[in-house]
């Protein structure tokens, strides 16, 4: 988590002087600063994350996408090169398309031959 953060905004992590060794510490430090200077709030205890063979997977992916949400959102966390990047809107299908069905007309592999659809045969 110390590394997403730090990605994001390097001038809240000195992502150099943590410790691979401590990742109670680590964690710590991570939900701390998310929720002091982010607003994301620790879902997560940092003793779980050391103490359990796996920690809760569904906790992890909810912590994660908040701090996704966070990050990719306009002019919340998003920072210079760091931010989310977003597929422009000329690549999104026309309004009122169905978003499979534009990305099916220009599959070649739609119609399940894939051999033929490499070589170019109909």
């Amino acid at each position: 988590f110390c590394a997403i953060i730090h990605h994001f905004r390097p001038d809240l992590i000195d992502f150099a002087s943590l410790s691979k060794e401590n990742i109670r510490e680590n964690n710590k430090l991570a939900f701390e600063v998310a929720e002091q200077e982010l607003g994301i709030p620790a879902l997560l205890d940092p003793a779980d994350m050391v103490a359990l063979k796996v920690p809760d997977k569904l906790s992890i992916m909810t912590y994660l996408s908040q701090l996704y949400n966070f990050f990719s959102g306009p002019g919340l966390g998003a920072v210079g090169k760091a931010a989310v990047k977003r597929p422009p809107a000329s690549l999104s299908p026309a309004p009122g398309i169905k978003k499979s069905k534009a990305l099916d007309d220009d599959n070649p592999f739609k119609s399940g031959d894939v051999h033929n659809k490499r070589q170019g045969s109909p």
